[in-house]
């Protein structure tokens, strides 16, 4: 995937392009727009595209912090090359 899309349909509610990997749950789905569990599924669905399991639970929540939460409430992009990146940060081989 080279980029996670999110927006808000028109009812406000969080979109995005990534379907949900994860087991875990949120009483709100997937969403960036404030810390719990909702941007906690968010960044384990998207490293969980890069990495393993054990690497996921290691960086999720620095990566939303980085890379999740900064989104703008409407919606934005994270895209591939960034996910990447910020991984070989991490020290991470990533292709």
């Amino acid at each position: 995937m080279e980029e996670i899309i999110c927006w808000r349909d028109k009812d406000g509610v969080p979109r995005c392009n990534l379907e949900q990997a994860s087991i875990q749950s949120s009483p709100n789905g997937m969403n960036w727009t404030s810390e719990g569990t909702g941007p906690t599924l968010f960044a384990k669905n998207v490293l969980a595209l890069y990495v393993d399991h054990t690497k996921t639970d290691k960086y999720f929540e620095e990566f939303m912090h980085d890379l999740v939460l900064p989104l703008p409430e409407a919606g934005g992009k994270i895209i591939r090359q960034e996910i990447i990146e910020w991984l070989r940060s991490k020290g991470e081989t990533v292709e």
